[in-house]
C-alpha cells in the first residue's frame, strides 16, 4: 500500500497516518505518561482502609477554605467566612436589582396595555333590520307547523292528517325563508366605481 492511501485497521476503520499502529499499548503509554509522573495506579487494602479511617479536615472561621487554583492566581487562595458571606451578599443585592427592574418592566407593560383600553369606546351596535312580510309569514308557518306536531289534539283530525300537515308547514316555512334570502343575495357587495 502506498503512502497516499488510507490504512486500514482491524476493524476496517481508516487511521489518518496511512498504516495501522504496530504497539497499541506503547500508544497508550505514551499518551498516559504526559499526564503525571507520580500517580499510582494501585491501591493496597491498607491505603483504602488509612483513607477510610482517617477524619476529614473540618474547616474553621478563622482558617477559610483553601479555594481551587486558576489560571489567573498561582496558589491557593483562602476562602474566608467573611469573604463568603459579602459575595452572598452581593449576589443577593444583584437578585434583588434584577427583581426590581424585571417587575418595573412589568409594570410599564400592564399601564400601557390599560393606556391602549381606556381610551377605546366601541361604536353602538347597528339597528336590527325591520322584518319583511314574507319572512314573518314563514316563521309563522313554522311556528304553526312544529305546535302541530308537538300537540295533534289541537285539530280534531286523525293523527296521520295533522302529522302531515304539520310537516308541511313546517317544511314550507322553511323553503320561503331559504328562498328569500336567495332572491335577497345578488351577488353584489356594495362596493361602487
Amino acid at each position: 500500500m502506498d503512502g497516499g492511501e488510507r490504512g486500514r485497521q482491524d476493524d476496517g476503520r481508516a487511521t489518518p497516518a496511512g498504516q495501522p499502529p504496530t504497539d497499541w499499548d506503547a500508544q497508550f503509554t505514551a499518551i498516559v505518561s504526559g499526564i503525571t509522573g507520580s500517580m499510582r495506579w494501585e491501591a493496597t487494602a491498607g491505603d483504602l482502609d488509612e483513607h477510610a479511617n482517617a477524619d476529614p479536615p473540618v474547616p474553621t472561621a478563622d482558617r477559610g477554605i483553601p479555594r481551587a487554583p486558576d489560571s489567573i492566581w498561582s496558589a491557593a487562595i483562602l476562602d474566608t467566612a467573611d469573604d463568603r458571606r459579602a459575595r452572598r451578599e452581593l449576589r443577593r443585592a444583584e437578585r434583588a436589582a434584577e427583581l426590581a427592574a424585571f417587575q418595573q418592566a412589568q409594570a410599564e407593560v400592564e399601564a400601557a396595555r390599560a393606556a391602549d383600553t381606556e381610551h377605546f369606546v366601541p361604536p353602538p351596535p347597528p339597528p336590527l333590520p325591520r322584518l319583511r312580510r314574507r319572512t314573518v309569514g314563514a316563521l309563522l308557518l313554522m311556528i304553526l307547523g312544529l305546535l302541530l306536531l308537538v300537540f295533534p289534539a289541537l285539530l280534531p283530525a286523525p293523527f296521520e292528517l295533522i302529522a302531515v300537515l304539520g310537516l308541511v308547514l313546517l317544511l314550507g316555512g322553511a323553503a320561503i325563508l331559504v328562498a328569500g334570502m336567495r332572491r335577497h343575495h345578488d351577488g353584489s357587495d356594495g362596493a361602487e366605481v
